[in-house]
């Protein structure tokens, strides 16, 4: 049965969770910045709804997966906290991983974004 109170609840929790990566993780806070700076511009430019559809999901997708990045380095830590180069080549995978969605999301702001700054 949907409870309200527990829906609410959990987003409280999520929203908890995204002001602790904030504080505490620095590349989160720059990529946050960076977002909000970017979805700011596509208002000021006037972009129509799709491309400002493509863009909320890009910069969606870069910080859901540091999100999910700064998780696994933290889980990573907790199960070894030692040097490990296993640990290390995991880490380095998810890293990859929002390296190529930051760049992706850097080319959609690109196509998206150089027509309307030509004008």
């Amino acid at each position: 049965m949907f409870s309200l109170k527990k829906f609410l609840l959990s987003f409280k929790y999520a929203a908890g969770g995204v002001k602790a990566a904030y504080k505490k993780e620095q590349s989160f806070k720059i990529m946050l910045w960076v977002a909000l700076i970017v979805l700011g511009l596509a208002f000021v430019l006037k972009l129509n709804n799709l491309e400002k559809a493509i863009i909320t999901l890009s910069c969606g997708f870069v910080l859901g997966l540091e999100l999910l990045n700064s998780q696994i380095e933290k889980i990573l830590d907790i199960i070894q906290p030692c040097l490990d180069h296993r640990v290390k080549h995991i880490k380095d995978l998810s890293a990859g991983a929002v390296l190529i969605a930051s760049a992706s999301a850097v080319l959609v702001a690109f196509f998206i974004f150089l027509p309307y700054m030509l004008k």
